[in-house]
């Protein structure tokens, strides 16, 4: 591969991550501010659980399942 395509791609990638992270802050604030999933309402973000698992998807995983993520979920899971 040539040295500017690979330039290119690594400016992508780099591109996607920023607003990937800014994103995530993004939906771990409104997560925060606005728990809708049990999990979100169960564990706090701060500090880390003793279910450490279960701490790691409260941060990571609830804040994206969120508005038509849980509507999604549910017609994958129930057909409904």
């Amino acid at each position: 591969m040539a040295k500017a395509t690979q330039k290119t791609i690594l400016q992508i990638c780099g591109v996607w991550l920023f607003w990937r992270f800014l994103t995530s802050l993004a939906a771990a604030a409104f997560s925060v501010l606005k728990p809708i999933t049990a999990l979100e309402k169960q564990l706090l973000v701060w500090p880390p659980a003793q279910n450490f698992p279960a701490w790691l998807e409260r941060v990571l995983v609830a804040p994206w399942a969120r508005y038509d993520a849980v509507w999604f979920e549910q017609i994958l899971t129930q057909g409904i």
